[in-house]
């Protein structure tokens, strides 16, 4: 048992496939991440078991990836290359979306650049624009840059391998490329005709890239114009270094249940804490690091000079109940036993039929927790746990702490018929 607090402190929830579909506001491909695979989210599973409410959660630290090094990411369950990220800001290339437009400044902060990624088509397939979006290039500026396959040896973790004809794909005309790549290629063909008039003259006004001005602080590269044949295509896909969402904690680093009082003797830091940069921003290297190290220290003081530790910590009982336990003065059978387990709004009270060592019957006798939620839980649980001749079976989902709760009495009560 801790005996001051226990403090989440673990990555975010980028590997976690649902969340990401569920909660994330840009699309993204599992393995676009330069994080840990095991960063599933486990410490928000555990936040929301007890009441935790959540903030952030469609926020990132976002950074592009080239999509085929994402795939190969995930398929082998290792961080994903960083090459997309430094093409996409190559001079002498673009990025564009489905529809053959650019819609973003290439050589921004790649977190501003990822922020771009979740427009969204409202005709035609009614999918997102960028998913994936295309980094486009010419022959001079692969040459410059050595091709995707010579960026990947440079800023690979790990490097792929990949054959480039697998992911990387060619044309001798814009047109030809676009229709390669599936895209519309009337829209690709005059997206570029006017990058490269501006471009000629070093100037970009549709998101004045190359001006320091407007560069968040990141490297400017010059406008090149895209001008030398062959074209070149690389599918490119939103990302992340990390994700921001998760438990909401006060002042004091304390996860807050969403009835809005902090759970005692729960704290998060870090990636999986819901503070983010602090909130959805990020100044820079060292913007998580940051805020998880001054949380923890928070987090770990608060911990330490705490004087109301109880037994009950980690849950929130919004309609306690008052005097003694409801589960006093219930009249039992000799072969009736009775427990009580500590639910979301009260105490939870079962009574179980013992007979020849087994239990033929469990039944909740009361219990204040939330209707339509805690109910399927004491619809469900007794017959299984009958079933099972144990309590090691599975919580309903959505109704995890009156679960417990019942699992719980019945132990307590199984114990006191000695089995």
């Amino acid at each position: 048992k801790a005996n001051r607090g226990v403090i989440l402190a673990t990555g975010g929830f980028e590997w976690n496939e649902e969340y990401v579909k569920n909660y994330l506001r840009f699309p993204m491909p599992i393995g676009a991440a330069i994080s840990w695979p095991e960063n599933t989210g486990d410490a928000i599973e555990m936040a929301l078991s007890v009441g935790a409410d959540l903030t952030l959660m469609n926020h990132a630290f976002g950074m592009p990836f080239f999509t085929a090094h994402a795939e190969y990411a995930r398929e082998n369950n290792v961080m994903a290359s960083m090459a997309g990220n430094a093409a996409r800001q190559s001079a002498g290339s673009i990025i564009v979306d489905a529809n053959g437009r650019r819609f973003v400044q290439e050589n921004v902060s790649y977190m501003s650049v990822v922020n771009a990624f979740g427009g969204f088509n409202n005709f035609g397939d009614h999918a997102y624009t960028a998913d994936p979006a295309w980094w486009i290039c010419d022959q001079a500026s692969y040459d410059a840059q050595g091709g995707p396959t010579g960026i990947v040896k440079s800023w690979g973790f790990p490097d792929p391998g990949l054959p480039e004809e697998d992911y990387v794909f060619k044309a001798d005309t814009p047109r030809e490329l676009a229709e390669m790549i599936g895209i519309n290629a009337d829209q690709f063909v005059k997206t570029l005709e006017e990058y490269n008039v501006y471009a000629a003259e070093g100037k970009d006004p549709l998101f004045h890239r190359g001006e320091a001005e407007n560069n968040m602080g990141q490297p400017v590269s010059p406008v090149v114009p895209i001008e030398t044949g062959p074209y070149y295509a690389v599918a490119i896909s939103a990302g992340v270094v990390g994700t921001i969402g998760g438990p909401k904690v006060n002042g004091n680093a304390q996860v807050m249940h969403v009835s809005d009082v902090p759970i005692a003797g729960l704290y998060a830091m870090g990636n999986c804490a819901g503070v983010g940069g602090p909130g959805p921003s990020y100044g820079g290297e060292g913007g998580t690091i940051g805020p998880a190290f001054t949380f923890g220290v928070i987090a770990a003081q608060h911990a330490a000079q705490r004087t109301d530790v109880t037994d009950t910590d980690f849950f929130i009982n919004t309609r306690p109940n008052e005097g003694a336990s409801a589960a006093s003065g219930i009249q039992l059978a000799d072969n009736e036993f009775v427990g009580t387990g500590l639910g979301i709004d009260g105490e939870v009270v079962v009574k179980i039929t013992v007979e020849d060592g087994k239990m033929t019957n469990v039944e909740v006798l009361e219990h204040n927790e939330t209707p339509g939620i805690g109910d399927r839980a004491v619809a469900q649980l007794p017959e299984a746990i009958v079933t099972a001749q144990s309590t090691d079976v599975e919580t309903v989902s959505g109704a995890t702490m009156t679960s417990k709760a019942i699992l719980d009495a019945v132990d307590e009560a199984l114990a006191q018929a000695g089995i």
